[in-house]
């Protein structure tokens, strides 16, 4: 029986000394607060950063100037509608060359990314160039 019992009370008093060195103290010093070093920082504040990470993308960004947008009829265009600008229209596609891809009434437009919300939906910096 004490063959059995001794070397079980050592492990265990082993073990008692090893937890609470393990979660008392670090070999670095203190753990760093992760919370810290998640921040919106690293999200890219540049137009390219934000075409380059497709989950950066919103649904859908908000015109800053009216547009002018073609009417369709039996597949011909049959004139034109004007959208006012703070109209909020779907993303389709964020182009490396400074566009932006919505939809708009049911046609397809290609706007530049500084007439649209796009910056400040993301978080980025509107005053950076693509």
């Amino acid at each position: 029986m004490r063959r059995i019992l001794y070397p079980l009370i050592f492990l265990l008093i082993l073990g008692g000394i090893g937890y609470y060195f393990f979660f008392t103290s670090h070999p670095l010093g203190e753990i760093p607060d992760l919370s810290k070093l998640i921040s919106t920082s690293s999200v890219p504040t540049t137009y390219a950063g934000i075409v380059a990470n497709h989950a950066l993308w919103p649904k859908e960004v908000t015109l800053r100037v009216s547009l002018k947008t073609p009417i369709m009829v039996n597949g011909k265009e049959a004139g034109f509608s004007t959208v006012a600008a703070g109209t909020t229209c779907k993303v389709l596609h964020l182009t490396s060359d400074g566009r932006v891809e919505i939809l708009v009434n049911g046609s397809k437009m290609a706007i530049a990314q500084k007439d649209t919300d796009l910056m400040e939906r993301v978080g980025g910096a509107a005053s950076q160039k693509p």
